[in-house]
């Protein structure tokens, strides 16, 4: 079990890393972007999910930060 807990600890880790890592290429490429933990970006004050259409270039553009 502690094992299990270890691996789900370096996940989120990881997982937190990457988006440190957007966050910063974001704001590279001009983006506001906040650091509030508690901002949930992808979910409005109704709990609904809020879409974010893609348009031209954004569509094409590699975010990938390997």
């Amino acid at each position: 079990m502690q094992s299990e807990l270890d691996d789900l600890l370096v996940c989120l880790a990881e997982q937190d890393e990457k988006c440190t890592g957007y966050r910063k290429r974001l704001r590279g490429l001009g983006e506001q972007v906040t650091d509030d933990e508690d901002d949930d970006d992808d979910v409005d004050k109704t709990g609904e999910t809020q879409r974010i259409p893609i348009t031209g270039e954004e569509e094409n553009q590699d975010i990938s930060l390997l």
